[in-house]
C-alpha cells in the first residue's frame, strides 16, 4: 500500500546526527504534529538569524524549517500554497549559499528533493478526493517526474560520498546509509504515484526496485518497515496477495510503532477487500476498534469504505433490508468521522456516501458517467462535460428512468447556461417542460427558460427576440398562476416594459408582486419610480400640446396620476421606520420618490417634500448601526432637500446642506442645477444674494468635470453660473458669460432668455433695448402659446412700459388678448393684468 499521511509527515527522512540535532528534530516534529506552524517557523527563522550557530546546527534548522513549510503548505488555501512550497526551497538555498564547502551540505540537497516529493503526496491525496480530475492526474505525473529527477541526482551523489570517521562534521557509515535509505523510500513511493496516474509498467518496476532496496537495508529501524508496507501495497495491486500478506506479517512481528502498525492494518483491510473478503475486513476493523480508545482518521475512512463494499454485495444479492441497514450504518459512520476526525479523511468519507447516494439516485452505471461529467465540469472542460451528460441521458432513456432524465436534462441546461449558450439551453428547457408537465420543479425550469431567452434578447436586442421573451413570461403566468415563480416572472416583465419606457404596463406588473416576496420591497421602489416617470411624461405632453381642450385633458390626467401616486406612496411608507436597517431601506427610497413627486407638481409642494425627506435623514441619524443601502438613499434625500429648501426660499438651509455634501456626482449635480434654475424666486436683495450663492455652490464644482460633459450640460453650467453671478452682484462677469453664449448659440432660446433676464436688471437705455431685442427673438424662436413664449411676450411688454413706449405696449397687449384670450392660464393672466394696471391711463 502507498502510505501517505495527509499532513505529509516526512520526518522519517531525518538523519540522526547528534543528540542536539535529534532534540531539535523532535521539537520541530512535535510542533508540526500539533499544527503549530507559525511557532515553528518563527523559532526557526529566529535561530537562523543568530550569528554564533554551529554550521551543522544551521543545516539541521534549515532542513526542519523546510519540512515545516512543506507541512504548512498542505493546510492553507490554494492561493497561499505555492508561497510555502517556495519558502521550503528558499530557506535551503540561503543556508547553502552561506556554507559552500561544508561536508554535510548534501542534507540540504536531500531535503530540496523532498519538497517536490511532499507536493506529489499532497496532489495524490487531492486526486483520491477527485479521482476523475484529469488536471490533477497530470499534475501528479509531472510533479513526480520532477521529484524523481532530483531524487535520482541526489542518490547518485550520495553514492560517491565516503564516510570520514575521523572528521567531526563529516558523515559516518551509518549516517550515510540512513540518508541513502530515506532517498530510496522516496524514490519507491514517488515512482508508485507516477505509475498510478500513468499506468506505466516501467514506473511500477522502478518503484519495486527502490522499495525492495530500502526494505533490505538495516541502517534505520522504521524506514524498512515503511518500505515493506508500501511494497505490499504494490503487490496487492499486482494480485500477488500471498506475498503481500507475508510482507505485512513480517512488519507486524517486528513490534513497529503505533503509526506503522496502523498502516499495516490499513493495508491488510485493503488486501482483504481486493480478495473479495469484505466481511473479514469489517471484522478486522471491528476488533481493532475494540482494542484502542481512538481510531485514526485513515482507519475511520476505511471502515466507511468497507461498509460501502458490504452494501454493494447486498445490492447485488437483492437484499433490500440488509442494504438499508448498511446505508444507515454508513451514514452514522460518516457523521461520526466528521465530528471526531474532520479534515481530509472526513472529506474522503463524505465522498463515499455521496457516491452511494448517486448510485441510489441514478443507478451504478449512470452514476459513474455522471461522476466523470462532474469531473469535467470541475476542470471547466465544457465540451467533454456536455458529451458525458448527454451519454448519461441516453442511458436513462434506454432504462425509461423518467425522473433521472428530468434531473440530468436540468443539469445539462445549467451547464449550457454557465457557458453562455442561452438559446440552446432555452430549447432544451422548453422540451423538458413540455415532456414533464407534472414535475414539482417544472415551473422553475419554465422560468429558467424565460431567463435564458432574456439573455438572448440582451445579446441580440431584436423585436423578434423581445416578443419571444415577453410571450414566454406571459405564458408562464397563465400556466403556473399559483407558483411562487410568478412573482419573479412579473418582476422580469416589469423590468422589460420599464426598459421599453412602457411605464404604465411596468407599473401593473410591479404592483402585483406581493410585498413579502424577496422582490417585494424592490418592486415597490420600482413602482414608485414608474409613477414618477409617468407624471413627468404627462408634464412633457402638457408642454407640447397646443390644443386647449386636449391640453386640459392632459392636465386633468396628470393631476389624477399625481393624486394616485402620492396616495399610494404615502401608504407604502406608513408607518415610517424610526431607525434604519437594510430591511426597511425601501421605505426610505419610497419617501424620496414621494418628495420628488411633490417637487414636480404644479405648483410644487415644497413643504410636503421636505417633510418626507426629513423623515429619511432623521431615521438614519438615530440608528446605531449603519446600513449601506440607507446611506445611498440618504445621499439622494439630502440632494432633494436642497431643492425643497430653495423652493421655500430657505436658502441658508439649502446652502448649509450643499456645503456639507461636496461629493455629489456630476450627473446628479447637473440634475439638481436644472431643478433649481426652474424655480421662480422673487424676494429681497439679501435673499437673492443667498440664492445666487446656492447656485454657485452647486455649479462651480462642475467646472472640474467640463471635459467629460456634452454641450448641453456645459450650457446648463454656464447659464447657472451667469445667473448666480448676477444674483451676487457680479453683473460684469455674468455679462461676459452671456455674451459668449449668445455669440456661440444665437438660435438657442434658453440662452437668449437668460441673457435677456440678466439685462432686465440693468437701468440704462442701451441694456434695456438689448434685453427687448433678445425677448423679441425668443418670441420668434418659441411656439406661440407655450410657457416660454408667454414669458418672452410678458417681458417684451414689461420693457415697453419701462422705456416709455406706452402706445406700442397697448397695441401689442391688445393683439395678445385677441389671439390668446386665456393669456396662458391663471399664472400668466394675473401677470399681464398687473402690467395693464401699471400702464398710464389714456388722456381724454
Amino acid at each position: 500500500m502507498i502510505r501517505i499521511l495527509f499532513a505529509l509527515n516526512i520526518a522519517f527522512f531525518s538523519v540522526s546526527v547528534a543528540s542536539a540535532d535529534e532534540a531539535l528534530e523532535r521539537y520541530f516534529a512535535g510542533l508540526r504534529d500539533r499544527q503549530l506552524y507559525f511557532v515553528a517557523e518563527s523559532f526557526g527563522l529566529g535561530r537562523l538569524a543568530e550569528t554564533n550557530l554551529l554550521d551543522a546546527e544551521r543545516i539541521t534548522l534549515a532542513v526542519e524549517l523546510s519540512r515545516t513549510y512543506c507541512h504548512h503548505a498542505t493546510t492553507v488555501l490554494d492561493a497561499e500554497r505555492s508561497t510555502y512550497w517556495q519558502q521550503a526551497t528558499q530557506v535551503l538555498e540561503r543556508v547553502r549559499d552561506t556554507l559552500p564547502q561544508h561536508p554535510r551540505l548534501i542534507e540540504l540537497d536531500v531535503q530540496d528533493a523532498m519538497v517536490p516529493v511532499s507536493r506529489v503526496e499532497f496532489l495524490t491525496h487531492q486526486l483520491a478526493l477527485y479521482p476523475n480530475n484529469r488536471k490533477l492526474r497530470s499534475q501528479v505525473a509531472t510533479t513526480a517526474e520532477s521529484a524523481i529527477e532530483k531524487l535520482t541526482s541526489v542518490e547518485d551523489r550520495l553514492n560517491r560520498i565516503k564516510p570520514q570517521p575521523d572528521s567531526v562534521d563529516a558523515f559516518d557509515l551509518w549516517e550515510l546509509k540512513s540518508l541513502r535509505q530515506s532517498v530510496w523510500l522516496a524514490l519507491g513511493t514517488t515512482w508508485q504515484h507516477h505509475a498510478d496516474v500513468t499506468d506505466a509498467a516501467g514506473s511500477r518496476s522502478q518503484s519495486a526496485k527502490w522499495l525492495e532496496a530500502c526494505a533490505r537495508e538495516k541502517a534505520d529501524v522504521e524506514l524498512p518497515a515503511r518500505a515493506r508496507v508500501a511494497w505490499a501495497g504494490q503487490l496487492r495491486e499486482q494480485g500477488e496477495w500471498n506475498r503481500a500478506e507475508r510482507l505485512l506479517q513480517t512488519v507486524a512481528e517486528s513490534h513497529p510503532s503505533a503509526e506503522i502498525a496502523d498502516s499495516v492494518l490499513v493495508e491488510r483491510v485493503r488486501l482483504l477487500l481486493a480478495e473479495g473478503k469484505a466481511p473479514d475486513a469489517a471484522e478486522l476493523l471491528q476488533k481493532h476498534r475494540q482494542r484502542v480508545s481512538q481510531v485514526s482518521g485513515e482507519l475511520s475512512f476505511w471502515h466507511v469504505h468497507t461498509l460501502a463494499e458490504l452494501r454493494r454485495i447486498t445490492v447485488e444479492k437483492g437484499q433490500p433490508a440488509e442494504t438499508q441497514q448498511l446505508e444507515r450504518l454508513i451514514r452514522d459512520a460518516v457523521e461520526r468521522t466528521d465530528v471526531l476526525i474532520g479534515g481530509y479523511w472526513a472529506a474522503r468519507s463524505h465522498r463515499v456516501w455521496k457516491n452511494i447516494q448517486s448510485d441510489i439516485q441514478y443507478g451504478p452505471e449512470i452514476s459513474k458517467i455522471v461522476r466523470h461529467a462532474e469531473a469535467a465540469v470541475a476542470e471547466a472542460d465544457w465540451s467533454l462535460a456536455q458529451k458525458r451528460y448527454e451519454s448519461a441521458i441516453e442511458k436513462a432513456i434506454e432504462r425509461n428512468r423518467r425522473e433521472v432524465i428530468f434531473e440530468l436534462s436540468d443539469t445539462r441546461a445549467s451547464l449550457l447556461i454557465r457557458q453562455g449558450k442561452y438559446a440552446i439551453a432555452a430549447e432544451g428547457l422548453a422540451t423538458l417542460v413540455m415532456e414533464f408537465p407534472d414535475q414539482p420543479r417544472t415551473a422553475e425550469l419554465d422560468l429558467l427558460r424565460a431567463i435564458c431567452l432574456g439573455k438572448v434578447y440582451q445579446q441580440q436586442p431584436t423585436s423578434a427576440n423581445r416578443e419571444t421573451y415577453s410571450m414566454t413570461l406571459q405564458t408562464h403566468l397563465k400556466k403556473f398562476p399559483q407558483s411562487p415563480t410568478t412573482a419573479e416572472a412579473r418582476w422580469m416583465l416589469g423590468s422589460l416594459q420599464e426598459a421599453r419606457l412602457q411605464h404604465t404596463e411596468a407599473l401593473n406588473y410591479y404592483e402585483a408582486i406581493p410585498l413579502e416576496h424577496p422582490r417585494g420591497p424592490f418592486s415597490r421602489t420600482a413602482a414608485a419610480r414608474c409613477q414618477f416617470k409617468i407624471v413627468r411624461w404627462l408634464e412633457t405632453l402638457e408642454r407640447r400640446e397646443q390644443d386647449a381642450s386636449r391640453k386640459q385633458a392632459i392636465v386633468e390626467k396628470r393631476a389624477e396620476w399625481e393624486r394616485r401616486a402620492i396616495q399610494q406612496l404615502t401608504q407604502w411608507m406608513t408607518p415610517f421606520p424610526e431607525t434604519a436597517t437594510d430591511q426597511n431601506a425601501w421605505q426610505a427610497e419610497i419617501a424620496v420618490w414621494l418628495a420628488r413627486l411633490n417637487l414636480e407638481r404644479n405648483p410644487p409642494r415644497f413643504a410636503a417634500a421636505e417633510d418626507a425627506l426629513a423623515k429619511v435623514v432623521r431615521a438614519e441619524s438615530q440608528s446605531s448601526t449603519k446600513s449601506n443601502r440607507w446611506q445611498q438613499v440618504v445621499d439622494l434625500a439630502v440632494v432633494e432637500r436642497i431643492h425643497a429648501f430653495a423652493g421655500r426660499q430657505r436658502f441658508s438651509d439649502a446652502l448649509a446642506v450643499a456645503n456639507a455634501i461636496p461629493q455629489i456626482e456630476p450627473k446628479r449635480r447637473l440634475e439638481l442645477l436644472r431643478q433649481l434654475q426652474k424655480l421662480e424666486v422673487e424676494a429681497e436683495d439679501s435673499t437673492q444674494r443667498q440664492w445666487g450663492k446656492l447656485l454657485l455652490s452647486i455649479a462651480e464644482p462642475l467646472e472640474d468635470a467640463r471635459e467629460t460633459l456634452d454641450q448641453t450640460d456645459l450650457q446648463t453650467i454656464d447659464l447657472a453660473l451667469a445667473q448666480a453671478l448676477t444674483l451676487v452682484g457680479q453683473s460684469e462677469r455674468a455679462a461676459k458669460i452671456y455674451s459668449r453664449l449668445t455669440a456661440k448659440g444665437m438660435v438657442d432660446p434658453e440662452v437668449m432668455a437668460a441673457a435677456a433676464r440678466n439685462l432686465n436688471r440693468e437701468t440704462d437705455a442701451e441694456s434695456l433695448a438689448r434685453a427687448q431685442t433678445y425677448w423679441q427673438r425668443v418670441e420668434k424662436m418659441t411656439q406661440p402659446g407655450t410657457d416660454a413664449w408667454f414669458a418672452a411676450r410678458f417681458h417684451n411688454l414689461e420693457l415697453m412700459l419701462r422705456t416709455g413706449n406706452v402706445a406700442e405696449f397697448r397695441k401689442l397687449m391688445q393683439v395678445t388678448t385677441i389671439l390668446h384670450p386665456q393669456l396662458g392660464g391663471p399664472k400668466w393672466r394675473s401677470k399681464f393684468q398687473q402690467l395693464e394696471k401699471q400702464a398710464p391711463r389714456k388722456s381724454r
